[in-house]
């Protein structure tokens, strides 16, 4: 995998790494976030916990910074979910 345009998604010692292009759909649930790949896999995070603004927070990041060369999501940090490195 090059190490370019990466989204990490972060949560108690697993962390996935997705291409940016792979991604098809990345929105907010009524119980948490839904990642749909071009190639049919899904990521289904549920967290009924989770606030509405923290969701928002997270597709506001992953929508915002396109260009970044990786967004990081930690979704067991709902104050700070999104990091983003826009360069090395």
């Amino acid at each position: 995998m090059v190490n370019t345009n990466l989204v990490e998604i972060k949560r108690k010692g697993c962390k996935v790494e997705i291409e940016r292009g792979n991604i098809k759909v990345f929105s907010e649930t009524s119980d948490g976030i839904n990642i749909e790949m071009v190639n049919g896999m899904q990521l289904l995070y549920t967290d009924y916990n989770m606030p509405p603004e923290t969701k928002r927070t997270i597709i506001s990041g992953y929508t915002t910074f396109t260009k970044a060369k990786k967004t990081t999501i930690d979704l067991d940090n709902y104050r700070k979910p999104v990091m983003v490195l826009t360069s090395s």
